[in-house]
């Protein structure tokens, strides 16, 4: 749930990141995530996608295809 994410780790996010096969270029740009900070993440998705969106692409190394992924 929404909730038990907020609690999660550093090493937590990371492990679900690797697990649900999370583009690379993403996962680096998550990496010191813990469970509230992907929290926010997903509420900045919600009440803003076209700063999500535009924020997640600019690492060079995610593509259009991991962006949809993820």
């Amino acid at each position: 749930s929404q909730y038990a994410t907020a609690t999660w780790t550093n090493e937590q996010v990371f492990k679900w990141l690797n697990e649900s096969n999370i583009a690379e270029g993403i996962k680096y740009q998550l990496r010191a995530f813990d469970g509230k900070m992907l929290q926010e993440l997903n509420n900045i998705r919600k009440e803003a996608p076209e700063y999500f969106y535009k924020a997640i692409s600019q690492s060079s190394s995610t593509s259009l295809f991991d962006i949809v992924c993820f």
